[in-house]
């Protein structure tokens, strides 16, 4: 569901990277992980809103408030390291 709500969003394959899991086992420890927390709400889902930075080397390095997205961009610029 969330690889079809993805692709509805348009997103620019160059800035933002989507990542389902790959079967419903898979699910719970990714939400874990990345401190998200998911409630039904009728046939819809609920969730907390958070900008997760990772790493190239797929580490996760931060968790921002949806409305820090300057802090985010700095924090993934960071990662990435200086720009030639």
């Amino acid at each position: 569901m969330l690889r079809y709500f993805a692709m509805a969003q348009h997103p620019d394959r160059s800035v933002w990277t989507v990542l389902t899991p790959r079967d419903s086992t898979a699910l719970m420890p990714l939400l874990r992980t990345f401190g998200i927390r998911v409630i039904r709400d009728g046939t819809e889902f609920v969730h907390n809103t958070a900008l997760h930075i990772v790493a190239p080397t797929g580490r996760l390095v931060g968790i921002v408030p949806i409305t820090e997205v300057e802090n985010a961009l700095s924090l993934a610029a960071a990662q990435t390291g200086p720009t030639p």
